[in-house]
């Protein structure tokens, strides 16, 4: 390749890569671009601009077609453009109305510009882009929409609110905190506080300065001088409000409660000079200011103002929002509760309820939102005000702890499980081990009994006497380990049933441990064998045990009732009671197994104590009483 070839060679591969530099600029600005050949008529149309006027992939791509697409009204003034742009080989730029096929109607602009080709005089073809401009338009509608709520809003508010620069000029105030100085609203706006209200007091001063370093202050019975003498006492809340840079930009008053103390005779009028901004921009600046989301709405959920927080809440632009209905946004499940009580708000002042935002994604938020009802001036509803707080991570929180309490529950349930199994096994490993040793060393003993009869005054220490004694220790243990084994595994409800059982226990319980008792049962039949049967014998069982090797007592009594639909069992002793330290210590495993087991039935178990008293474990679970056979008279 020549020397020329190569330059040739490296303008085609710079126009190459101006060509795509050109392309990556009119995606990312979403422009649309075409160029009309005016001697040939034809019209060639990039795919963003089809896609911007709605056009069908297989329509024809002719001007009378894209023609047939503007509405009617403004095909006048296109025309008349485009016309003006040819005689003249010059430009045009025009924003008109399109019907896409669809139906839907979209505001988009035209720029073009007429120029010739190659050496021709006069313009020959056209070329340009195209740009949807609807929501710069529907921004436009909504703008008197705004002012109207916000207007409305300020003045409404149950609270004189202003907000103030950092050298504490009026930037807006609503009528009540006019109302509440006494100096008409028109006559605040731009001017100092301090020159307003001259005998402030230092401490007041103060309060608001400290606001200033972005510290919020509660104003609680704090003197307020007025400019026409009179003399008030206020609560209420000084809030630090920060401008875009994150830098604290003023603060904001909130008069809540007002105990005024009447003027001196002679009190001027209130002043009738002055000049400020407009209503709407000092309302609008106060509502921007606030620290909650905050949404007007029309009664079906059409948004007409979103303020910055609640659209950082939302997790969108206010362009998006004023083309959004909070309905759409609220999760589908939530939807007919929270409209049926928006339309409930025309018999009451306020609603309060919580309900799911979805997030653009679909992320999801919890909301807490209150409601207010605004009227327009002869009385009827001019929509909704919402006051809207992100419950999110309180809820992840509250489910998270729930989370874990389950799998507490279930490990708990589980090493139950276990305990209950090696308890079982023990059990059969001392019934089938010991008490075939201890019968045979019974019977030898008794056998050298016969063989060695007791002879004399020394028969007591003779080996029969000896044997004998053997013998008896021997059944003892016989009788123990048939104690232990029931203790260890006790017989199936299935076969002697709730009350059975636990009268067994109850009664070869307090034998072995020498102890008085007393067993109450009621006349109404106890729970059939089942699971919530096995786990009230498990209360039982593990209540005594405590009782056995912690209480030293001397009596215990055992309540079985039900009343009310409810089964209460009552495990009380006399012993040393339960001290503080006591219920911290490990090893009470099988009663908070049997809690958690009685809280599937919707049940409680609650241990208390009194050092010196004894001990309380009750058990309370709900019980419906069996059906009684109806009477039925045959003739």
């Amino acid at each position: 390749m020549n020397a020329s070839g190569h330059q040739v060679h490296q303008l085609l591969g710079r126009l190459g890569d101006s060509e795509r530099q050109l392309q990556l600029a009119l995606e990312a600005a979403d422009l649309g671009t075409w160029n009309w050949d005016l001697r040939a008529g034809s019209l060639v149309w990039s795919e963003r601009f089809r896609e911007l006027i709605g056009a069908e992939a297989d329509q024809p791509v002719t001007p009378d077609a894209f023609t047939l697409l503007v509405y009617p009204d403004d095909r006048s003034a296109l025309r008349q453009a485009v016309d003006l742009a040819v005689e003249s080989a010059g430009a045009f730029s025009l924003e008109f109305r399109i019907v896409r096929p669809t139906g839907e109607l979209r505001w988009l602009h035209l720029i073009g510009s007429a120029h010739p080709v190659g050496r021709e005089s006069g313009a020959s073809a056209m070329s340009g882009i195209l740009r949807d401009v609807t929501e710069a338009h529907r921004a436009a509608e909504t703008v008197l929409r705004q002012r109207r709520y916000l207007e409305q809003l300020l003045q409404m508010a149950p609270v004189g609110v202003a907000k103030f620069d950092r050298q504490m000029h009026f930037i807006a105030l609503n009528p009540r905190f006019s109302a509440s100085l006494r100096i008409r609203e028109s006559d605040l706006v731009g001017r100092n506080l301090y020159q307003v209200l001259p005998d402030m007091p230092t401490r007041l001063r103060e309060l608001y300065r400290r606001s200033l370093t972005g510290t919020p202050v509660r104003l609680e019975r704090e003197p307020f001088a007025r400019a026409d003498g009179s003399f008030d006492e206020i609560d209420g809340q000084v809030l630090p409000w920060y401008d875009e840079r994150g830098d604290v930009g003023g603060t904001t008053v909130i008069l809540g409660t007002v105990t005024t103390h009447a003027a001196a005779p002679g009190t001027p009028e209130p002043s009738s000079t002055g000049a400020g901004l407009p209503l709407d921009v000092r309302m609008r600046r106060v509502a921007d200011g606030a620290s909650v989301g905050l949404v007007v709405s029309s009664d079906t959920g059409t948004i007409h103002y979103a303020n910055p927080a609640w659209l950082s809440l939302a997790g969108m632009s206010e362009e998006r929002a004023l083309e959004s209905n909070l309905m759409a946004l609220i999760h589908p499940e939530d939807r007919t509760r929270v409209l049926t009580d928006w339309q409930e708000l025309v018999h009451g002042a306020h609603c309060e309820l919580e309900f799911r935002l979805l997030r653009p994604g679909r992320e999801m938020c919890r909301i807490q939102c209150h409601t207010t009802l605004l009227h327009e001036t002869a009385g009827a509803s001019a929509g909704l005000v919402h006051t809207c707080e992100d419950l999110t991570e309180r809820v992840q929180e509250r489910a998270a702890l729930d989370r874990l309490q389950l799998q507490i529950r279930a490990l708990t349930r589980r090493l139950h499980e276990l305990r209950r199994s090696e308890r079982a096994e023990l059990a059969a490993r001392l019934q089938g081990e010991l008490p075939g040793p201890l019968a045979a060393l019974q019977e030898r003993l008794a056998e050298q009994e016969h063989i060695h009869p007791e002879v004399g005054a020394d028969a007591d220490e003779s080996p029969g006497a000896a044997a004998l004694s053997c013998s008896a220790q021997a059944a003892e243990m016989i009788e123990r380990l048939s104690g232990l084994q029931l203790e260890l595994n006790p017989p199936r409800l299935e076969e002697l049933g709730f009350a059975e059982v636990l009268t067994r226990f109850v009664g070869d319980f307090a034998e072995r441990n020498g102890l008085e008792f007393e067993l109450e049962l009621p006349d109404t039949p106890l729970p059939a064998p089942s699971r919530l049967s096995a786990v009230l014998y498990e209360v039982a069982q593990e209540a005594l045990n405590n009782i056995s090797r912690h209480a030293r007592a001397s009596r215990v009594d055992v309540r079985v009732r039900i009343d009310d639909g409810q089964l209460r069992m009552r495990v009380q002793d006399d012993g040393v009671g339960l001290r503080e330290a006591d219920r911290r210590k490990p090893g009470r495993l099988g009663l908070q197994a049997a809690a958690a087991q009685l809280s599937e039935f919707g049940g409680t178990l609650q241990v208390a104590g009194v050092p010196g008293q004894g001990t309380v474990v009750a058990a309370c679970v709900p019980f419906e009483l069996p059906a009684r056979p109806r009477l039925r008279l045959c003739d």
